[in-house]
C-alpha cells in the first residue's frame, strides 16, 4: 500500500471516530411490561450538566432539563419551585412550559413537564428535535428572576428522536 493511499485510510478512520463522538442525542429503548407498545423509551441530549431529556412508559411522555448537583446532607429532597423552561429549535418560536424543579436524585435535580398537562407542546417540541437543523437552545426562568440558558447541539437528533417516538407510539402526523 502507498503511503498516500494509507493516509488517507488514517484520515477516514480518524474523520468516522470523530464524527461518532461528536454526535449529541442517544436514545435507549427497553422492553416494559406494562406500556401499550410494550416499550420504555429514553432520549437524551449529550451534557454532562445539563441534558434534556424525554422519557416514555406506562404513564405517559416527561421532558426533564436535568442539572448535575450532588444533593447536601441538610437539603430536604421533597422541595419543589415552579420554573418557566423554554425551548426554542432552529427558528422556530420558543415554546414556553411552567414546570416543576425538584431533586431527581442524589446526584441531579430536574426541571420537569409532563405530556399530562402540555401534549400538545412536548409533542410540538419533539417534532422540532427530530426536524432540528442548526441548534436547540434551553432557557429557564428562577422564581427570583434570574434566568439561564444554553445550547444544545443537534447531531444524531433525528434519527434519535424518530427511534424514541416510534419505540412511544408517538404518531409524527
Amino acid at each position: 500500500m502507498s503511503i498516500t493511499k494509507a493516509l488517507l485510510l488514517v484520515g477516514l478512520v480518524f474523520s468516522t471516530i470523530s464524527a461518532a463522538s461528536a454526535r449529541n442525542w442517544y436514545v435507549k429503548v427497553e422492553d416494559d411490561l406494562f406500556s401499550e407498545t410494550g416499550k420504555k423509551a429514553f432520549l437524551t441530549s449529550d451534557n454532562d450538566f445539563h441534558p434534556l431529556i424525554f422519557e416514555c412508559d406506562s404513564s405517559g411522555t416527561e421532558m426533564a432539563l436535568l442539572e448535575k448537583s450532588p444533593q447536601t446532607r441538610n437539603e430536604t429532597a421533597n422541595n419543589s419551585s415552579v420554573v418557566t423552561l423554554i425551548l426554542k429549535v432552529d427558528s422556530a418560536d420558543p415554546i414556553r412550559f411552567n414546570a416543576s424543579w425538584y431533586r431527581r436524585n442524589e446526584n441531579y435535580t430536574q426541571i420537569i413537564v409532563s405530556d399530562n398537562d402540555y401534549a400538545a407542546e412536548v409533542l410540538t417540541v419533539l417534532k422540532q428535535i427530530q426536524a432540528a437543523r442548526s441548534k436547540i437552545l434551553v432557557g429557564v426562568v428562577l422564581p427570583s428572576g434570574q434566568k439561564f440558558s444554553e445550547a444544545i447541539g443537534v447531531s444524531g437528533s433525528t434519527a434519535s428522536t424518530t427511534t424514541f417516538m416510534d419505540a412511544c407510539g408517538i404518531s409524527t402526523h
